[in-house]
């Protein structure tokens, strides 16, 4: 409801009931049916005008021990004895009086007093849309419902509150939440909290949504929760005298399409558990510095789990971590969950020791490659421990886990145009093996060649819901298919799975199929497609299925080969791009490393680190870190690429360490392509571990050289370090004997200078300076 911009007109005194504005002094008043009148102004008290003209109006008298409801019209609808029972009643009448669409104030009572609720579990169900305004009033439970909510939003309202102060007292469950259902229509379409101050929850402060993943068949996809200038602690509203009833969130969104917190302040030991599709952060304050309590955990912030995710000016104080950007838990069919994230301008402060996590967090979820388009963290004041990016559950996953092994195969299958066109396996129900462990990653099958058939044969898992084709694990050209019974392997591509327009990693579901496909050939031209007649490999849930315009399933046989299990803790980043920080007290105790960027088990396409300041040294180097790269944690065959590395001009200039390796096996790798020279440094400098190989490319390159000429020898290399033969290369000449050189060569590894004459016997005699690029 928009408030009027202008007054109507003075009513006559003709005992109209009703809500009007006094022109007079600008006031809202309601002139009772007994002609008396209310000025809400007043009511509200001082410092809380309000210019508008609600439908419901809500006053608590204690001088007479009443509270009151009015309608519109200035008609009593209800009134009781305050009361834990009986201002609960008064409240839930106001709701249910008020039209669709309308405004209910709630006013201070007479004394400041609040009004005492405590009857139900959920106190105020909101069904329809509603806007309650309530500048100036408490509501306060009376009575324990550690499950029950204070407000409670149902069937796609569109739910405003404003100015109220809800203290659950450490009684209710949850001051304000949504119906939680998988059901969409059944939470709110729009909550809009505005000027609230909501205390001592048991639980949550506010809880909207009922799924913790975020997809496509079952997101909430169209609600919005908005937070402005609120206020909402576990304890008093200045943060002190925290408990730690429930333990949860001060906000928890689950699976809503987008949340928006601005200029609130929240005080707990975890303030934030944000799932949707999107997630706005703006000039909050997070403070969990008096959670650190002997005998109660650290503060904490859970994952912020978003397709965009935007963090701006907050302050963070001793949350830990900070800021923590997922993957969903399960996105199985979102392919740009984490697709966006820019956070900037934010103050990460530690005040307790023992907050040693760190500040920035970019997480991939399990058996998922993690795939985020962009990744901006620029112009942010940290302390501590900066930024680490890493798969969410790193377990010991080196090859693909084996769940379906049939070697028997004494029944073959022909696919062509004239014979079947698709054959394999259907998941008969929920206790296919297939179902069970999904995702598939790798499928190997006995196939044979027969005549000279053309065309491609695909593998692929089929909807049982429409047929259409969930993922295609691979494809191979038949006519390299040999004319004897063999083995071939189809192995589903991790990222171009993740990043397909038709979704993510496909999840076979009950009645799904997984199928080889042909449909060229002809009578004498086919693929035969090997089966075990005996079949048996969990019974009757998964069986053999084939398709000639219609499919047929046949009990008891089933494709002869095996079957993997997709599982990967790898993760991917498009883009990571971090500047203009300023990192303050880094403390290796407070993280795994003390370096500004730490990176395990993934792929980077591109890292920029530019224009970051520190003041200080670490406390465990002699200068700065700038990457850290972490290849097993756990694993013994992990490995950490970064495609194109650009460093430049950060402070102070590393002079010993660039790059460092950590990792205990052997099988480990680590590889960084720089985009340029290091500046202030050589390649030399560039520190690793001992065990992980580490391989250093550059784009650009440039150095000196120095070789000695023996007086036969006429050709002269040296590694120029890029990672492809350059397109480019100079060299000039410091020496008497360098400038004499015939010609310069260039391959992929190394620079090569041509003499027509040997340069003489003299040690360092040729030296040069030299640059190169690709």
């Amino acid at each position: 409801m928009v408030p009027p911009t202008t007054a109507p007109a003075a009513p006559t005194d003709t005992g109209a009931r009703r809500f009007y504005v006094d022109p007079a002094d600008g006031h809202s008043k309601l002139k009772k049916t007994d002609n008396t009148t209310v000025d809400l102004e007043a009511a509200l008290g001082p410092g809380n005008i309000t210019r508008f003209v609600p439908d419901v109006f809500v006053f608590k008298d204690t001088v007479i021990g009443k509270t009151t409801v009015y309608n519109y019209r200035g008609a009593q609808i209800a009134q009781y004895t305050a009361g834990a029972a009986g201002d609960d009643l008064a409240l839930r009448d106001a709701v249910a009086a008020t039209p669709i669409g309308g405004v209910m104030q709630i006013t201070r009572s007479s004394d400041g007093s609040a009004y005492i609720i405590g009857l139900t579990n959920t106190e105020l169900s909101l069904h329809n849309d509603i806007t309650i305004i309530g500048y100036g009033a408490t509501i306060q439970a009376g009575t324990t419902h550690t499950s029950g909510y204070v407000f409670a939003g149902y069937d796609q309202a569109t739910i405003n509150i404003f100015g109220l102060t809800i203290n659950s007292n450490n009684l209710y469950g949850t001051t304000i939440g949504a119906h939680p259902s998988t059901d969409p229509t059944t939470i709110p379409r729009y909550v809009n909290i505005r000027d609230c101050v909501i205390l001592r929850s048991w639980n949550y402060g506010i809880k909207i949504g009922g799924n913790s993943v975020f997809n496509q068949s079952n997101a909430i996809t169209n609600t919005t929760l908005v937070l402005e200038n609120c206020i909402i602690s576990t304890g008093d509203a200045d943060g002190t005298n925290i408990t730690y009833n429930g333990l949860n969130e001060c906000v928890d969104t689950d699976s809503i399409e987008t949340t928006i917190i601005k200029n609130c302040r929240m005080y707990n030991w975890k303030v934030l558990y944000l799932t949707g599709k999107n997630i706005i952060l703006e000039g909050n304050t997070f403070d969990t510095s008096n959670c650190a309590q002997s005998g109660q955990p650290v503060g904490q912030q859970a994952p912020l789990q978003a397709e965009n995710t935007v963090a701006i000016g907050n302050e963070f104080i001793d949350v830990a971590p900070t800021l923590r950007f997922s993957a969903q838990p399960d996105a199985s069919v979102r392919y740009n969950a984490g697709k966006r994230i820019y956070c900037s301008h934010n103050t990460i402060k530690r005040v307790n020791a023992t907050s040693t996590w760190h500040a920035i967090e970019v997480v991939s979820f399990d058996d998922l490659t993690y795939f985020n388009s962009e990744v901006l963290i620029e112009g942010n004041w940290i302390d501590t421990a900066p930024i680490y990016c890493f798969p969410h559950n790193i377990s010991a996953r080196v090859s693909p886990a084996t769940f379906y092994n049939d070697a028997t195969k004494n029944q073959l299958v022909k696919l062509s145009s004239v014979d079947m066109q698709r054959t394999g396996e259907i998941a008969v129900d929920g206790s296919s093996i297939l179902t069970t462990n999904t995702p598939l990653g790798q499928v190997s099958v006995w196939l044979t060649r027969v005549g000279n058939p053309t065309g491609t044969l695909q593998c692929v898992c089929r909807k049982g819901s429409d047929d259409s084709i969930g993922v295609t694990i691979g494809t191979i050209d038949v006519s390299t298919i040999a004319t004897t019974q063999t083995l071939y392997t189809f192995t589903l591509s991790i990222q171009a799975s993740v990043i397909a327009p038709a979704g993510g990693i496909y999840k076979i579901v009950a009645t799904d199929k997984l199928l080889l496909e042909y449909t060229g050939g002809g009578t004498t031209d086919y693929i035969q497609v090997a089966f075990d007649s005996g079949g048996g490999v969990d019974t009757t849930h998964s069986v053999r299925v084939d398709y000639n315009g219609s499919y047929a399933n046949t009990t008891g046989s089933d494709l002869s080969g095996s079957m993997y299990q997709l599982l990967t803790d790898h993760a991917l980043i498009k883009h990571l791009t971090v500047r203009n920080n300023y990192f303050n007290a880094l403390n290796s105790s407070a993280s795994p490393n003390d370096a500004w960027v730490s990176l395990e088990n993934m792929d980077v396409d591109l890292l920029s680190i530019t224009n970051n300041y520190s003041p200080d040294t670490p406390v465990s180097a002699a200068s700065p870190l700038y990457i850290t790269l972490d290849t097993d944690k756990t694993n013994t065959s992990d490995h950490v690429t970064v495609k194109y590395c650009d460093i430049d001009k950060n402070y102070p200039v590393s002079t010993t360490n660039i790059l460092k390796v950590n990792g205990s096996s052997a099988n480990s790798t680590a590889t960084v392509t720089f985009s340029q020279p290091l500046r202030g440094n050589i390649q030399g400098v560039i520190t690793s571990g001992t065990a992980p190989a580490l391989t250093t490319n550059f784009i650009k390159n440039r150095g000196t050289v120095t070789k000695s000429g023996d007086g036969t020898t006429l050709i002269f290399s040296w590694a120029h370090g890029l990672s492809a033969a350059p397109t480019k290369v100079i060299i000039s000449p410091k020496t008497l004997a360098a400038a004499d050189q015939r010609f310069v060569t260039a391959d992929g590894t190394n620079i090569t200078v041509t003499f027509s004459l040997a340069p003489p016997n003299v040690a360092s005699n040729l030296v040069w300076y030299w640059e190169a690029e690709y």
